[in-house]
């Protein structure tokens, strides 16, 4: 203890009292100060704000107990209100939003807030005043808004407002400040509700499409904002391009969720597992890529009905495969078929059958038949009654798949599957003039031009089935219809995107898509940007 100092417990009782009173009467200085400042901030708030912003602003005060964040808080709601559109936004008092930031910022120096309030305050009154200070005193507002950055390095709102302030200003800039907004941009961007209301004014601006291009998140909702973007402006060529950089994310995104259901699946976690891989299944594209990954959250997804919000994709995603498997080109092993069928909930009964089929469960299909003989007749079944005669074909029993090859529908003798199956059935039971009608009706499929007539229209999806004889270099297709302000038309070959091409009314695509002779093969052309396209003429280029 230093020399001459007095223990605490050696001072005076009444002394002890003094002190005790005088601590009281500051703290309840203190307590009456911070209560006529909140009075006042709520009297100013009661002014100030719109009854609409007004008692949510009124009971925050209340409960905060910091005076400086009291004053943030309502200088908040104001520049909240002075951002929504509407008339009154025209009535804010930003004077007062501006001098309470500036009160916190002189009493907390690092708070990052009250900077990017004031300078946002500052800049939201002369922009509504269509001041030329905006411009010619910039600092005045912007300096704010980059110390609130440097104070709060980790937060997103400065960078936020000063992408929407430099967009709004874009003109006006000098190219070196639009080079360091590029930054500003670009972070803002990132954030999912800011991307929404700047990316568009951000396309509009940017000096080109590759600057565009390099502030989009790699994300696929914004690439496909993007595309929607160009869709309206019937900029087709862009469209293509933000489509493809869709892609490429949307790729990206789903193998990041199966390595991720793979870590759920190990520790435990069936639900969450599940949920992950069936959303990688309902989102794989039409790609070889897309198709792997499909294949493996299939193989290790937990069997059960998917969630309601994704079965339409999971259907498409089985249709594709069943289209395949009729052709003799399997996209997944059975028990991958099996897999996807029942993740995709209840079926209609064709389509259940031959699902039972296309995954190896004749017996399973044969019980659905009879629960539904007397629909047989309905040209639904005929896939179903095409892929019966070629299982039972393959075990040798040739009359029961004659059988079922006699109560396919007439429209459905049009497909190549069904002659594939009639000339394997003639050739097992030796009918030869049976034999011949099937081998004329097959070399139809191998014809290197086939005529518009010959194609076939599911929903908005042109199909054509091919069976060529000779080597093919690629596909050369005329359409007959295409939307008077163009379109981009996506075509697959055997269940695979093979090119996404823009068109305009009389336009052709030349493919480079080998085929090779001796295989049944798929082309499907579809719409991706609304509106009908109907195909022509489709010449296969035969290897020179």
């Amino acid at each position: 203890m230093p020399d001459g100092a007095t223990p605490l417990r050696a001072l005076p009782s009444r002394l002890l009292a003094v002190l005790a009173l005088a601590l009281a009467v500051l703290a309840l200085a203190s307590y009456t100060s911070d209560l006529g400042g909140r009075r006042q901030l709520q009297q100013l708030a009661s002014e100030a704000l719109p009854a609409t912003a007004r008692t949510e602003t009124l009971n925050r005060i209340r409960r905060e107990g910091d005076p400086e964040r009291a004053r943030l808080i309502l200088a908040r709601a104001l520049v909240a209100e002075a951002m929504t559109p509407g008339p009154a936004a025209a009535e804010v008092d930003l004077e007062l939003a501006r001098r309470l930031a500036g009160e916190v910022e002189e009493a907390l120096p690092g708070a990052w807030e009250a900077p990017m309030l004031r300078g946002a305050a500052t800049y939201l009154e002369w922009s509504r005043d269509r001041d030329d200070r905006l411009v010619l005193e910039a600092d005045s507002w912007q300096q704010p808004l980059l110390d609130s950055l440097a104070l709060g390095p980790g937060e997103t709102e400065p960078d936020r407002f000063l992408a929407a302030a430099y967009l709004e200003l874009w003109p006006a800039l000098s190219h070196e400040r639009q080079l360091q907004a590029r930054g500003h941009i670009r972070r803002a961007l990132a954030d999912r509700a800011t991307f929404y209301r700047l990316v568009r004014p951000w396309l509009e601006r940017a000096e080109n499409r590759r600057i565009a291009f390099d502030a989009i998140p790699d994300a696929p909702f914004a690439w496909a904002e993007v595309r929607d973007v160009y869709a309206q402006r019937r900029d087709w060529r862009a469209w293509g391009l933000a489509h493809e950089a869709w892609t490429r994310s949307l790729l990206s995104q789903l193998q990041n969720q199966l390595a991720e259901a793979d870590q759920r699946l190990h520790g435990g976690d069936l639900r969450g597992a599940r949920e992950l891989y069936v959303q990688v299944v309902h989102g794989a594209p039409a790609t070889p890529a897309g198709t792997r990954l499909l294949e493996e959250a299939l193989s290790r997804c937990p069997p059960s009905v998917a969630n309601r919000i994704y079965l339409a994709g999971l259907r498409k995603q089985l249709d594709r495969a069943l289209d395949l498997a009729l052709l003799g080109r399997p996209l997944l092993p059975p028990p991958a078929v099996a897999r996807l069928a029942q993740a995709a909930g209840e079926l209609e009964p064709p389509v259940a059958a031959l699902t039972a089929v296309e995954s190896g469960d004749l017996p399973r299909g044969a019980l659905l038949e009879r629960r539904n003989e007397r629909d047989l007749w309905n040209e639904t079944w005929s896939p179903y009654l095409t892929a019966k005669a070629e299982a039972l074909l393959a075990r040798g029993e040739v009359a029961e798949a004659g059988q079922a090859l006699a109560q396919v529908h007439p429209e459905w003798h049009r497909r190549l599957p069904y002659w594939r199956a009639r000339l394997g059935h003639a050739r097992a039971a030796g009918e030869r003039v049976a034999e011949e009608v099937a081998e004329v009706r097959l070399a139809a499929f191998a014809i290197l031009e086939r005529p518009a007539s010959d194609w076939r229209r599911e929903g908005n999806v042109s199909r054509l089935d091919l069976a060529p004889e000779t080597p093919v270099r690629g596909l050369a297709l005329s359409f007959v219809q295409v939307p008077p302000a163009g379109v981009v038309v996506e075509v697959r070959v055997d269940g695979m995107v093979v090119d996404t091409r823009a068109l305009r009314p009389g336009g052709q695509v030349e493919i480079a898509s080998a085929l090779a002779p001796g295989g049944d093969h798929l082309i499907e052309v579809e719409p991706l940007t609304g509106g009908t396209v109907a195909p022509g003429t489709l010449r296969l280029l035969a290897e020179r």
